[in-house]
């Protein structure tokens, strides 16, 4: 006999079989694939998984979720490259001046979501192209530059794994979690990709931010980060936070911007190569 599946019944979503278009550098690609991950985040229900497959999906920033997701795993297997078109980029008002919304932002935040991969997710940001001509791009923009991931509303129980992101234009993952684990990801945010050390000419990519956490019960472990600015950074009104066995090379391990409070941090089984500072 048919049985009927309910409505409200999770479901495993594939990108491309919604009509992702892979391997495309185009403008056109971009904004269908970036409205197309929008919509779908946006219209996850509770227990849903979505499956970017491998391949490289060109899409446009301003990824907005407004709606809060609960128990979602969002596998990222392939690859997200994010437009280099920043004239054309998503910003909350007319004019170039206006601020730009950020590359993958949950804005109503998150319980019990899982961000996962096979190993090989990747999250390319292009921020060469944010960043500029070396001080000159930073005298055009300024801070007005998107955030590679970023998570508000205080999320809980959330897990992000084997995600890496490359050339963030702004801070690169800023999250705010009561109970957040990090494990196994990597940042790079180098101007150069043969890049050794922080000279003049890669710390002209200013406030690459690593990872910017706030909120409680905190645990990042098995994570390498090089940018430019802090690696890995406890933010105002923290506690019961844990940073271990990490590779950090940059402008240092931080608590930073301190307006309450900041209470239990622990740094431990650090490896801090060419650093610029500790």
């Amino acid at each position: 006999p048919f049985i009927a599946v309910p409505d409200n019944f999770p479901k495993t979503i594939n990108f491309l079989d919604l009509g992702a278009l892979p391997n495309d550098y185009t403008q056109h690609a971009a904004w269908h694939n970036g409205g197309l991950l929008n919509s779908t985040l946006n219209s996850l229900s509770p227990g849903d998984t979505l499956i970017i497959p491998e391949g490289i999906f060109h899409v446009m920033g301003g990824i907005l979720v407004t709606t809060r997701l609960r128990n979602n795993t969002i596998r990222l297997d392939g690859t997200l490259f994010f437009s280099r078109d920043i004239y054309g980029w998503p910003r909350t008002g007319d004019g170039k001046n206006a601020p730009v919304l950020e590359c993958l932002h949950f804005k109503a935040g998150a319980d019990n979501v899982v961000f996962t991969s096979n190993g090989a997710g990747t999250v390319q940001g292009n921020g060469r192209w944010w960043w500029g001509f070396p001080g000159i791009g930073y005298l055009e923009r300024l801070e007005n530059r998107p955030k590679l991931f970023r998570m508000d509303n205080m999320s809980t129980s959330v897990l992000l794994e084997k995600w890496h992101f490359f050339q963030s234009p702004y801070w690169t993952v800023s999250v705010e979690v009561h109970g957040l684990e990090i494990r196994d990801c990597s940042i790079v945010n180098r101007r150069s990709p043969r890049a050794r050390d922080h000279n003049i000419y890669e710390m002209t990519a200013f406030n690459t931010d690593g990872f910017d956490v706030r909120g409680r019960n905190i645990w990042i472990h098995h994570c390498r980060v090089w940018n430019q600015d802090d690696t890995f950074c406890v933010k105002d009104n923290t506690q019961d936070v844990l940073i271990e066995h990490v590779t950090a090379s940059g402008v240092g391990l931080t608590i930073g911007s301190i307006a309450s409070h900041v209470r239990n941090v622990t740094f431990r089984n650090l490896r801090m190569k060419r650093t610029y500072m500790g």
